[in-house]
């Protein structure tokens, strides 16, 4: 799978700039540093060069913002211009001490290159005489600005086009895999980051899914409803599936992660509607009495009902998504498994082996061995909390199950996985108040990437004070009534990211992705040196 922990860096460096107050700074500094350098023939031309060139670019660059309806708002549209800004005193600097001053009037057009990239993947509508007509309307300012020379227009123009045709080449490297299409998926990325509308994403994941079924687990025991679908709650923040646990909440008291994977994320708001909105043929069942198998890596925890099966797996000390295949194989020993993930034991980089199901495979096989133990009695009792912090996504919630007095629970953290050591010591205090829990993460992943700042982040901890709190006023004020037990299952189809995409993906980032930051600093620096020899020739 593609490396998080790298992506998530290199969307931190692309989309975090500073405070508009930090970049004029910067841009003051940079302008009267580089006056100081390069004031061969007096400081305050080139104060006059730089402040008139930084305003132009940013008014040009806020029109044409407009004009191909950009991502960028006016915050970065600055330090956009500011950046250009300081390439164009850089390439003076260049020409003033290493080759000959009457080649500043080159200087903006050492920018077209990234320019031309930069207005590419931000633009909805880009064209590729946007960035030439903006480095053709900078020209006079340039132009006013530097010293005289002959053939001046034709250098700066030849070198302007030359850098809008390496930014060509280079969005045509990445486009190279007609089938994937980085370029309309980096691009469709980019613009629904800047703007914040998942449907611009979404629209292009569309392209690229596929229709696969899925079955949803529906639940009510007494007053209360429990969803358990097949499908996954990714990839992050706010699309697809990302929204899948907070919009089955607003339907239901608690969300269970059945097995699954990222290839079964849902790649529409549409898609995870048409999941959470089921109403369900639901049958009259009971419950028996619950029981565990433990095994080295794992435990299974076992619900049994005279219709369906809830199983819960818990990694003793790792675990991560596990396929919807493992409910095919619990299919040979029960009837109507609902197989759910616990998610409750974070490590960082794990994935699940052939070893790991195969161990569960015979917990399960072992379990299903088991005689079942009628109950008599259901009690339930529910309660829940919003909460919401960088971590856990918006809800706590707590349903406990007397069986003919025996007390089990299940506490649902609303989080993208929890430590182990968290685990541990919330079961602790279950066991305080004589109830045996289960306590399950809903692998929300709307937290994943909800800033540049915050990626994947399990609870912990640091979260132990607040669930406690919450848990102990439960189990305090439990008021258990007699219950009733219904079920229903249906298949769903609906569009998802399906595995052969990640695949590809995976395969693409390590192919294109490396090389194309290469790519991207040699035609920069490419940019750069054709513009000065380009200048050598004509001038």
């Amino acid at each position: 799978m593609i490396d998080e922990k790298l992506l998530e860096k290199f969307y931190s460096k692309i989309f975090s700039v500073p405070k508009k107050r930090v970049s004029i700074a910067i841009g003051v500094t940079s302008i009267i540093l580089a006056s100081y350098l390069n004031g061969i023939s007096g400081k305050s031309f080139f104060v006059m060069r730089y402040f008139f060139i930084g305003l132009a670019l940013i008014i040009l660059l806020l029109i044409f913002g407009k004009l191909l309806e950009s991502g960028f708002n006016s915050r970065r549209t600055f330090f956009l211009a500011l950046f250009f800004l300081i390439l164009i005193e850089i390439a003076d600097i260049i020409a003033i001490h290493l080759t000959n001053p009457d080649y500043i009037i080159i200087s903006p057009s050492v920018v077209a290159f990234i320019l031309t990239v930069a207005l590419y993947f931000t633009s909805k509508k880009f064209s590729y005489s946007a960035p030439l007509i903006i480095l053709l309307v900078l020209y006079p300012v340039d132009y006013i600005f530097s010293f005289s020379a002959p053939h001046r227009t034709l250098a700066y123009t030849i070198s302007t086009i030359a850098g809008i045709f390496f930014g060509h080449l280079f969005i045509k490297y990445l486009g190279r895999d007609e089938e994937l299409r980085i370029p309309e998926l980096l691009r469709s990325f980019v613009l629904y980051w800047l703007k914040g509308l998942p449907e611009i994403f979404e629209n292009t994941l569309k392209k690229f899914s596929r229709i696969h079924t899925g079955r949803v687990h529906l639940i009510k025991i007494g007053k209360w409803s429990i969803i358990a679908p097949e499908f996954h709650p990714g990839p992050f923040r706010d699309i697809g599936g990302a929204k899948l646990v907070n919009e089955a909440l607003k339907y239901h008291s608690m969300f269970l992660h059945a097995v699954s994977t990222h290839s079964t994320n849902p790649v529409s708001r549409e898609d995870v509607d048409r999941i959470v909105k089921i109403e369900g043929d639901y049958e009259n069942t009971s419950f028996m009495k619950p029981y565990t198998v433990s095994g080295k890596n794992f435990m299974l925890k076992v619900y049994p009902a005279e219709d369906f099966t809830l199983l819960i797996i818990h990694g003793k000390e790792r675990i991560d998504d596990i396929p919807q295949e493992i409910r095919l194989m619990a299919e040979k020993f029960f009837r109507n498994p609902v197989v759910i993930d616990a998610h409750n034991a974070y490590m960082s980089r794990y994935q699940i082996s052939p070893e790991d199901l195969t161990e569960i495979y015979f917990l399960m096989e072992k379990a299903g061995k088991k005689p079942r133990k009628k109950c008599n009695e259901l009690k339930v009792y529910y309660s829940s909390m919003d909460y919401e912090n960088e971590r856990i996504c918006g809800k706590l919630a707590l349903l406990v199950m007397s069986f003919d007095g025996e007390l089990h629970g299940i506490l649902m953290i609303d989080s993208n996985n929890m430590e182990k050591v968290l685990r541990d010591y919330l079961a602790d205090v279950g066991r305080e108040y004589g109830v045996e829990l289960d306590i399950v993460t809903t692998d929300n992943h709307s937290k994943t990437g909800i800033s540049p700042k915050i990626g994947y982040m399990p609870a912990n901890l640091e979260d132990a004070e607040i669930i406690e709190s919450f848990l102990k006023k439960a189990l305090e004020n439990m008021d258990l009534e007699t219950a009733g037990v219904l079920y229903s299952s249906e298949d769903v189809q609906v569009r998802t990211m399906g595995e052969e995409f990640f695949k590809k993906m995976d395969f693409a980032f390590r192919k294109y992705g490396e090389s194309g930051l290469y790519l991207f600093g040699v035609f920069s620096a490419l940019n750069y040196i054709i513009s000065f020899i380009l200048a050598g020739i004509i001038l």
